[in-house]
C-alpha cells in the first residue's frame, strides 16, 4: 500500500468525478498558496474522521485555486479544489489515523 501524504477530512462526500479526464475532484479545501502547488504528484486519501481509514484516495494532478476569502481578522483564506486520479489501494488506508497532523477544527492533516 502507497503512502498518502495529505489526508483531507470530508464527512459529507461532495466531491465529483469528470469521467473523460477519470479524475476526481474534492472542492474548496483551505490551504496556504505555496503548499498548494507543491502537493501535486503526492498522495491524498479521504476520510470522514480522524478515527476512521480513507474511504477514497490516489494521485493529486492539480490544484486549483478557486476562491480567496477574508476572515474575520482581515486574513486571507485561500480555497482549493484538489483534483486526483482514483487509486483503489488508498482505499482502507489509515495513514491518518490519530496522526498529530490533523488540528482543532482543521480537516487537513499534512502526514
Amino acid at each position: 500500500m502507497s503512502k498518502a501524504n495529505i489526508a483531507l477530512m470530508c464527512k459529507s462526500h461532495n466531491y465529483y468525478t469528470e469521467p473523460s479526464r477519470s479524475t476526481i475532484t474534492s472542492p474548496a479545501w483551505v490551504i496556504g498558496e505555496k503548499r498548494a502547488q507543491s502537493l501535486v504528484g503526492q498522495n491524498v486519501i479521504l476520510t470522514e474522521s480522524t478515527s476512521l481509514p480513507s474511504y477514497l484516495g490516489g494521485t493529486i494532478t492539480a490544484v486549483n485555486h478557486t476562491v480567496t476569502q477574508k476572515s474575520y481578522d482581515g486574513r486571507k483564506i485561500n480555497r482549493y479544489d484538489i483534483v486526483f486520479k482514483p487509486d483503489p489501494s488508498f482505499v482502507c488506508n489509515a495513514d491518518s489515523i490519530g496522526h498529530s497532523g490533523w488540528g482543532k477544527g482543521r480537516a487537513v492533516c499534512y502526514l
